[in-house]
């Protein structure tokens, strides 16, 4: 009955009625995955560097959940190897200070080690949050651009940038670990018949990405390339189109990482609206080696993602001046035509038109004089 344990310990969440069949027991299931065998894993989250997500303050609910499971331990000092090396993940929710040489090492041979490590950063990248986190993300071949995803069509969330993202679920396996079905082996053809591409594109046509929506709320895209992999991205219909926003690296021997365009994600404010909550407790648990989840892509199942296009600054290109190509008519020998008397004059010519009025109104045409009170 392990599961039933499990279900009470999640943060913030309103006490609903009792699913019933089926989708109780894939409840359980994912339930009894998360809470596995994580009570011995320890997190290191990073406060040291002013980070944007504070567990006292807007991470309340995603720190209640990773208490629940896990123990966290949140870190106020330099970041040292002996440090971070008694733990199983380090956490960086949106650093705002510069990272040392000195850490950047420790945190890379804590990779070496075994170590997981999590970073997310928001809108505008490194140059709005003054970091310089992408110095140790491009080794692993992921960085973070210094952009802003921003949804063209406005639904549930009004702000543009609160981008509600429906088919941006790019490693199905994420949809099947979130939905707490078993995974199911698949059949080796004995003939060895290999699949073809018009098979794969006719597999394809089939999915919804399993209808795993998620708020993406302030964030910026990435770039990810092998060795890592893309596993989120911003869909078709936020822009920049189908670009990544969230990837992993992973090999074996190694640690595990994973890089977040939006810091606000695991915010209390969109924590637990739409799937964010189901689908960072599955990146939560395959950085600490729980449950059965695989971030990978088979033959033919790499997502097509889009090319990054830059865009003119239309607001940067109206401030500048620019000369009129449009051709005049030529000039006259006589430059004195060119004035133009009648727009601008002081004369009497309206004198006579304000004498004849007081015929028309029917007043004397004699001095004021002043009216006895």
């Amino acid at each position: 009955h392990e599961p039933c344990r499990a279900r009470p310990r999640v943060a913030g969440a309103a006490p609903s009625p009792p699913p019933q069949g089926s989708q109780r027991r894939r409840e359980a299931r994912a339930a009894a995955m998360v809470a596995g065998d994580g009570a011995d894993k320890e997190i290191f989250f990073d406060m040291s560097k002013r980070e944007q997500g504070n567990p006292s303050n807007n991470y309340k609910k995603f720190h209640r959940k990773l208490k629940a499971d896990y123990k966290v331990h949140v870190n106020k000092e330099v970041i040292t190897y002996d440090k971070i090396s008694k733990s199983n993940l380090a956490v960086f929710c949106g650093p705002r200070e510069m990272f040392s040489e000195d850490e950047f090492l420790a945190i890379q041979e804590f990779v070496k080690k075994g170590g997981s490590v999590f970073v997310s950063l928001g809108e505008g990248g490194e140059g709005k949050c003054n970091t310089n986190i992408n110095y140790f993300l491009e080794e692993f071949g992921i960085s973070i651009n210094n952009d802003s995803v921003v949804r063209t069509v406005y639904h549930k969330y009004h702000h543009p940038k609160e981008c509600l993202v429906t088919n941006g679920i790019l490693c199905q396996d994420i949809v099947r670990a979130t939905k707490g079905e078993k995974k199911v082996e698949q059949e080796v053809d004995r003939l060895g018949l290999q699949i073809t591409k018009e098979d794969v594109d006719v597999a394809r046509a089939g999915r919804d990405y399993g209808g795993l929506e998620f708020v993406f709320p302030y964030g910026a895209t990435l770039n990810a390339q092998k060795p890592a992999l893309p596993i989120l991205s911003s869909g078709p219909i936020s822009y920049p189109l189908n670009r990544p926003v969230a990837a992993v690296y992973s090999k074996p021997g190694q640690g595990r990482i994973c890089v977040l365009g939006s810091v606000r994600m695991l915010d209390d404010d969109y924590y637990e609206h739409e799937k964010n909550k189901q689908i960072m407790d599955c990146i939560f648990s395959w950085l600490l080696h729980v449950g059965d989840l695989e971030l990978g892509f088979g033959f033919g199942e790499e997502p097509e993602l889009s090319d990054y296009h830059h865009i003119p600054h239309t607001q940067g290109l109206a401030m500048n001046l620019r000369s009129c190509l449009q051709e005049n008519e030529p000039l006259p020998g006589d430059f004195t035509q060119l004035f133009d008397s009648t727009l601008f004059k002081f004369d009497m010519d309206l004198v006579p038109e304000a004498v004849k009025l007081y015929q028309q109104l029917g007043v004397k045409h004699e001095p004021l004089t002043l009216i006895p009170p």
